[in-house]
C-alpha cells in the first residue's frame, strides 16, 4: 500500500521554495512526475514544483536565489537551490494544439485543478500541499495503486495535443511495469499515425528510456503495431518468418530484453535482424535518423557489424578481436551474440558453451595484462626504421610483436623484441 509518509521525503531545499512561495501570499504545490516517484518512493531528482504566481512574481520572491528563464512564454522559471534545479511552472491552461506538439495559446490560472486537467496521465496530474495534502481530481492515486497508465479526461484529445504521450504512456509501462488502461491504449493505436509530427530528438528521449525498462519485453510484445508505426522497420521483422511457428520479431523481443540494460545495446539488440529483411534499413540507419550521437552511431555500428564476424576459441583470434574492438566494445559484442544465441537456438548449450568459453578467455587475457596496447611496447617506430623498416613494414612489424607479447607469452623487453623481428622476417616485408 502507498504510504502518505513518504511525502515528508522532500529535500529541505526543495521545501524551503514552497514555503517561500507559501509564505508570500501565494500558493505551491509538488507536481507531476516527482509527486508520482514521491508516491512510489522512487529515486528521483526531478523536481517539479507548480504555483499560481507568474513567473515574475516567483523570480521577485527567489530573488535570494540564481533563477534560469527556461521556458517563460509557458510560464516556466529554473530556480538553482543548493546546485540542483527546481522547476516553478505557473498554473495554466492550454488551448488547441495546431501542430501536435506546442498548444497555440497558454492562460494563466489560479486554480490548481485547471492545470492538473491539462496533464497527459492521471498518475502525473496529482499536487501536493504542505497544508492542503493530495490534491488528486482525476484518481491518480487510485491507478498508482493499480499500476494503471490511464490518460486524463479525453484519451484521444490526450493524444492529439501531443502524439509524443503515446511514447510517453509506452515508456512510463515499460520504466514502471504498469499496464496502459485499455480505453488509453486504444486511443493511442488510433492517434499512431500522428507519431510522424514528432522531432526525431524527441521520440529519441522517451525511447532510450523505455529501451532501459524493465518491462521492456512486454511492452514490445503488446503494444507492436503501435511501435512499427513509429518505426516501420519493426514491420518488417514481424512479416518475417524465422522458423515454422515465430518471427524475427518475436526473436528480437526476447535477445532485446536478455542485454543490460543499455539503450544502444538494446536498440542493436532489437533491429540486429533487419539487414536481412531490407536491403535500406539497419539498427544505424534507424540511430541515425532519431539524431543519435556520433559516439552512439560508432557503438551501433560495431555491435552490428559483429553479425558477420567469425567467433573461434582460438586464443590469437581472441585477441585480435579484443586489440580491434577495444575491451569494452569486445564485452559489448560478446553479451550482444550471447543474447542473440539464447533468443534464436534456446536449446542449443553447445553454442552458448563456446561464447562463454571466449568471453572467459578474454577476461584472462585482460586479467593478466596481456590486453596491451603499442603504447605499452618496449619498442616503437624510431626503434624499427634503426634497423631499416620503412614505411607499412614499420606499423606491420610493430603489431606482430604486440601479438607476441599478448598472446605468445614473449618477454615485452626491448633486446628481446628486436630479436625477435628476425623471426617475422617475409611476413612483415610482405
Amino acid at each position: 500500500m502507498l504510504q502518505d509518509k513518504c511525502l515528508l521525503s522532500i529535500p529541505g531545499h526543495v521545501r524551503r521554495l514552497i514555503d517561500l512561495l507559501n509564505g508570500a501570499g501565494f500558493s505551491c504545490f509538488v507536481v507531476g512526475g516527482y509527486l508520482r516517484d514521491l508516491i512510489l518512493q522512487r529515486p528521483t531528482h526531478d523536481y517539479d514544483l507548480a504555483t499560481s504566481a507568474t513567473p515574475e512574481e516567483v523570480a521577485a520572491v527567489m530573488s535570494d536565489y540564481r533563477t534560469l528563464p527556461t521556458g517563460l512564454v509557458h510560464g516556466t522559471l529554473t530556480v538553482i537551490s543548493e546546485g540542483e534545479r527546481v522547476e516553478i511552472t505557473t498554473f495554466r491552461k492550454e488551448g488547441n494544439y495546431s501542430d501536435f506538439r506546442h498548444p497555440d495559446q497558454v492562460w494563466f490560472t489560479e486554480s490548481i485543478e485547471e492545470d492538473l486537467a491539462r496533464r497527459d496521465f492521471t498518475i502525473n496530474a496529482m499536487a501536493w500541499h504542505p497544508r492542503q495534502g493530495l490534491i488528486d481530481p482525476w484518481g491518480g492515486r487510485k491507478d498508482l495503486e493499480k499500476r494503471l497508465i490511464r490518460a486524463v479526461g479525453i484519451a484521444g484529445k490526450r493524444f492529439e495535443e501531443d502524439a509524443l504521450r503515446i511514447f510517453r504512456a509506452l515508456r512510463f509501462s515499460s520504466e514502471l511495469r504498469f499496464e496502459i488502461e485499455g480505453v488509453t491504449r486504444h486511443a493511442m493505436e488510433k492517434a499512431s499515425p500522428l507519431l510522424r509530427h514528432v522531432a526525431p530528438e524527441r521520440l529519441r528521449l522517451e525511447l532510450e528510456r523505455m529501451l532501459t525498462g524493465v518491462n521492456l519485453a512486454a511492452v514490445l510484445e503488446d503494444h507492436a503495431s503501435t511501435l512499427a508505426v513509429a518505426f516501420p522497420a519493426l514491420e518488417s521483422l514481424r512479416g518475417a518468418q524465422a522458423g515454422e511457428k515465430e518471427s524475427l520479431y518475436q526473436i528480437a523481443v526476447r535477445r532485446t530484453a536478455g542485454v543490460s540494460p543499455d539503450p544502444v545495446k538494446r536498440l542493436v539488440a532489437l533491429f540486429y535482424d533487419l539487414e536481412e529483411v531490407s536491403c535500406a534499413d539497419s539498427a544505424a540507419t534507424v540511430a541515425q535518423a532519431l539524431r543519435f550521437s556520433r559516439d552512439d552511431l560508432a557503438k551501433i555500428q560495431l555491435l552490428s557489424a559483429s553479425k558477420a564476424v567469425e567467433i573461434s576459441e582460438d586464443l590469437r583470434s581472441i585477441w585480435r578481436l579484443l586489440h580491434g574492438w577495444g575491451e569494452i566494445g569486445f564485452f559489448d559484442v560478446m553479451e550482444l551474440l550471447l543474447a542473440d544465441t539464447r533468443a534464436r537456438h534456446p536449446r542449443d548449450s553447445l553454442r552458448e558453451s563456446v561464447l562463454e568459453r571466449v568471453k572467459q578467455s578474454a577476461a584472462e587475457l585482460v586479467a593478466g595484462g596481456r590486453n596491451l596496447s603499442l603504447a605499452d611496447l618496449a619498442v616503437d617506430g624510431r626503434d624499427l626504421i634503426a634497423l631499416g623498416y620503412r614505411g607499412p613494414a614499420i606499423g606491420r612489424g610493430l603489431e606482430l610483436l604486440l601479438e607476441a607479447v599478448c598472446v605468445e607469452g614473449v618477454e615485452n623487453r626491448k633486446t628481446v623484441l628486436l630479436r625477435e623481428l628476425d623471426r617475422f622476417g617475409a611476413e612483415i616485408q610482405a
